[in-house]
């Protein structure tokens, strides 16, 4: 089935807690990420899945200077700092209305309470409100306009909404005024490396670790683009070196991971990804990648088990939707699989793995919405002919659905004369029984002798 790969960090969605002083902190992220989607059963989540190599264009992407001086950087008023709180623990606790609400009252409070409008982002990005999340964190932008948090989660959603060049800019931007903050030239990094322009962004990470070595952060990003040109063993190198820095740093164990299950080394890869989900329990990203491997090896009760826990933590991502419906299609939960795929698309209306897999679903399933084995077979068939529609060009060359279709479409003939067969037979029979059960008389079958013709007389 069309199991979709998360690759390295592309989204991360953090609360900030405690913004009224300098001891501000943050809360773990729950790493979440749209991720790249191809049409076949191969892995997504490497740079080099599918498309085009290197798209550098060589122009210069490093920012000079020592831009502009930070603004400072004001604690919140004591009555927007008590909102503030409110809100924090109404989002630890899951309860995002009142999360909201208290993150409003805070903005109301202080116009300047740039945390509050980034967390309500934050609070917009769980809803799936995207258009609402990207207006708070340019506001939070506006009024603080080095705010690294901000700019990063605004790129990324620009990114999963398919906006490179935009996400590009506003980056690219930020970085030019404030070349000094690593956070935002990481986020430039990572915006070319959604533009497939590996070369630039090594750039752009190389500077980074020019001036901090062992940044983490930036050592992943240059994994990924070593990934992107085709340079698998400096890419390793550079995660082995991470995770020597810092064991802690769990996108490296996720990505190794990926790497590994392309070299078709599946156990390894399950002891990567559960690496990764020890590090980071919330780290959505791991748990789906290491559910699609489950998924490939036919153990669909873990594959269950870990994608219901990733929809608790990012209820509103398709691709995480898609993969539970498959799962649920494993253990026979008919129902609950066509619910899941049907959120999928909703969520994503051009998620186009959700038509394969619902055709899928139609053709496994023993009872769904009533119909008979035929409808459903014939219900397939429009789902895999409206996935190959909704893939078009994007369509690889070693994708299954036309043998698929072809075997439906067979099985179909043969279904349908079987019916037919079938209805005829049964006509018959029919017919042979009335006629056995028909009365008859005395006579019947006697010939009886012609009636003599009486004279006529004439008198």
């Amino acid at each position: 089935m069309k199991q979709l790969w998360i690759p390295g960090t592309l989204l991360l969605l953090w609360i900030i807690v405690g913004g009224c002083g300098s001891s501000s902190k943050e809360l773990a992220p729950p790493k979440v990420s749209q991720g790249e989607t191809g049409g076949a059963r191969t892995y997504v989540g490497s740079p080099t899945d599918a498309g085009p190599g290197d798209l550098s264009t060589g122009e210069s992407v490093v920012p000079k200077g020592e831009g502009e001086k930070p603004p400072d950087r004001p604690a919140m008023s004591m009555d927007a700092a008590q909102f503030f709180r409110d809100g924090e623990k109404a989002a630890q606790g899951g309860e995002w209305t009142s999360a909201e609400e208290s993150f409003k009252r805070a903005m109301e409070a202080d116009r300047n309470a740039f945390r509050a409008a980034y967390n309500l982002g934050v609070i917009y990005e769980r809803k799936g409100e995207w258009s609402q999340a990207k207006s708070s964190y340019r506001m939070a932008l506006s009024i603080q306009p080095d705010y690294e948090l901000a700019l990063k989660a605004l790129v990324q959603v620009l990114l999963r909404e398919g906006q490179f060049d935009e996400a590009y800019q506003e980056a690219r931007d930020r970085a030019q005024r404030f070349p000094k903050n690593w956070m935002i030239l990481n986020t430039l990094g990572e915006a070319l490396l959604a533009q497939r322009r590996y070369e630039d962004s090594s750039r752009v990470f190389k500077q980074i670790l020019h001036d901090d070595e062992k940044n983490v952060h930036a050592m992943f990003g240059l994994a990924r683009a070593n990934l992107g040109l085709g340079r698998k063993e400096l890419a390793q190198g550079v995660l082995t070196q991470i995770t020597e820095i810092d064991p802690k740093f769990a996108p490296a164990y996720n990505l190794q991971a990926i790497i590994l299950t392309g070299d078709e080394k599946s156990l390894a890869a399950i002891d990567q990804f559960l690496k990764a989900i020890e590090m980071d329990p919330q780290y959505a990203e791991a748990r789906n990648n290491l559910a699609v491997e489950y998924l490939k090896v036919g153990n669909y009760e873990a594959a269950v088990s870990q994608l219901e826990e990733v929809t608790k933590i990012a209820p509103s991502f398709a691709i995480f939707r898609l993969n539970l419906g498959d799962a649920y299609r494993g253990v026979k939960r008919w129902d609950d699989a066509k619910r899941e795929l049907d959120l999928a698309l909703r969520l994503d209306p051009n998620l186009a793995e959700v038509y394969y897999n619902m055709g899928a679903l139609y053709m496994s399933a023993d009872a769904l919405e009533g119909m008979d084995p035929l409808a459903r077979m014939r219900e397939a068939q429009r789902l895999f002919q409206k996935y190959k529609d909704a893939m078009g060009s994007r369509m690889p060359k070693d994708d299954p659905v036309d043998e698929t279709m072809k075997s439906l479409a067979l099985k179909i003939e043969r279904t349908e004369k079987r019916i037919t067969m079938d209805k005829e037979r049964a006509e018959k029979e029919a017919q042979r029984a009335a006629a056995k059960a028909a009365p008859t008389s005395p006579d019947a079958g006697v010939k009886k002798p012609a009636a003599k013709e009486e004279e006529q007389w004439e008198e």
